[in-house]
């Protein structure tokens, strides 16, 4: 779909012929580029050349690890958490009494 803007051609994607015809030829040309440049570990570039000298540790490596501790409940939260538990377990009792109750009647 060219359209005519003076006396250049130009695609709906705003490029002359030309530059479209040029980029559709090359596109395969640089997937290709991209899948060879990787080789079979995956890697970019050419070959890696061997590791020589000592490991040196990084500024994180002597730190302590600690074990993650939960932080300490304040006293509302507390009782927050022991409410919904008991609200949750007489949900469960109820549910369970209705289950009951119901497979009683149709017996």
């Amino acid at each position: 779909m060219a359209t005519d803007m003076g006396s250049i051609p130009f695609t709906e994607n705003g490029f002359t012929l030309d530059e479209e015809m040029a980029m559709a030829m090359a596109e395969p040309e640089l997937k290709m580029m991209k899948l060879s440049a990787l080789d079979f570990n995956g890697t970019i570039g050419g070959p890696q050349a061997d590791q020589l000298g000592t490991l040196l540790e990084g500024p994180g490596a002597k730190r302590d690890v600690k074990p993650f501790v939960l932080p300490k409940l304040s006293s509302s939260h507390q009782e927050s958490i022991q409410r919904a538990k008991k609200y949750a377990m007489e949900q469960s009792i109820k549910s369970v009494l209705v289950k009951q109750t119901i497979a009683h009647q149709h017996q």
